[in-house]
C-alpha cells in the first residue's frame, strides 16, 4: 500500500476507500481490487467498430472496471501499473483483463494527468485467452473509450484540466521489447487528438475542463 488516497468517483457511484488496492499476486483472482459502478453501456455504443456494431447489445453488458492505486503487474496478464491510480478494463466473466488507463492527480495544481494507455499483449498469451482480446478488446476503440472516461471522471470531479504525456516522452518510447514506436504514436498522440485536445507548448495532449 502506497497511502494515496484514491479519487472519489462519486459521479460514477460510490467513494472508493483508500484501502481498496490490488494486490499482486493476489489470494484470489483481484485481492482487493474495488470495482467502479460505472454505467459502461453508452461508452460501448459510442465506441464498438462499425464491423462489430451488430454486437453491441451483447457487449454492453460483458465488462467490469476495477480501480487500484499504486504500482505493479496485473497478476499474471502482463499489465504493470506506471502510474499513481489506475482503471482496468476487465471481461466480466472471468474478470479477463484487457487493458487499463493509468493516471496522476495534481491536487494543488487541480490536475489530471494520463501517463499510461495499455492493452494486454497477444504474445503473451495462450491460444484460449487471445479469444477474450480478439471477441472482446479489438471490437473496441478501447483508447479512446478509456481516455473519454477519465476525461468524464475528471470533469465531474471539478479538475481543471486534463492532458496526456505524448508519446516521446514516455519511459518505455522506442526502447528494447517496448511495444512499438507506432503503437505508442497511436494511443498517446492519435488518441487525444481524436478526442479534441490539444498540443501544449510542452508537448503535452491538454483538454481544458473548467476555468
Amino acid at each position: 500500500m502506497h497511502g494515496l488516497h484514491l479519487p472519489t468517483f462519486g459521479a460514477f457511484g460510490h467513494k472508493i476507500p483508500p484501502q481498496k488496492v490490488l494486490c499482486f499476486p493476489p489470494r484470489d483472482r483481484w485481492g482487493e481490487a474495488d470495482l467502479i459502478k460505472i454505467p459502461l453501456a453508452p461508452y460501448i455504443e459510442r465506441f464498438i467498430g462499425e464491423p462489430h456494431r451488430h454486437r453491441v447489445n451483447e457487449l454492453q453488458d460483458a465488462y467490469v472496471l476495477f480501480v487500484s492505486s499504486g504500482n505493479g503487474y496485473v497478476h499474471g496478464h502482463r499489465i504493470f501499473r506506471d502510474c499513481s491510480f489506475t482503471i482496468v478494463l476487465a471481461r466480466k466473466e472471468g474478470q479477463y483483463p484487457l487493458a487499463c488507463i493509468g493516471f496522476n492527480v495534481s491536487r494543488l495544481r487541480n490536475m489530471l494527468t494520463v501517463g499510461q494507455i495499455q492493452g494486454v499483449s497477444m504474445e503473451h498469451w495462450g491460444e484460449k485467452r487471445n479469444k477474450h482480446i480478439t471477441r472482446y478488446l479489438l471490437p473496441l476503440q478501447w483508447e479512446q473509450m478509456l481516455l473519454t472516461l477519465v476525461r468524464d471522471y475528471a470533469h465531474e470531479e471539478g479538475f481543471r484540466l486534463i492532458r496526456v504525456i505524448p508519446a516521446r516522452k514516455q519511459a518505455y518510447y522506442g526502447r528494447e521489447r517496448a511495444p512499438k514506436k507506432e503503437t505508442f504514436i497511436r494511443r498517446y498522440e492519435a488518441t487525444p487528438r481524436a478526442l479534441g485536445f490539444t498540443k501544449s507548448l510542452f508537448g503535452y495532449h491538454v483538454y481544458p475542463l473548467h476555468p
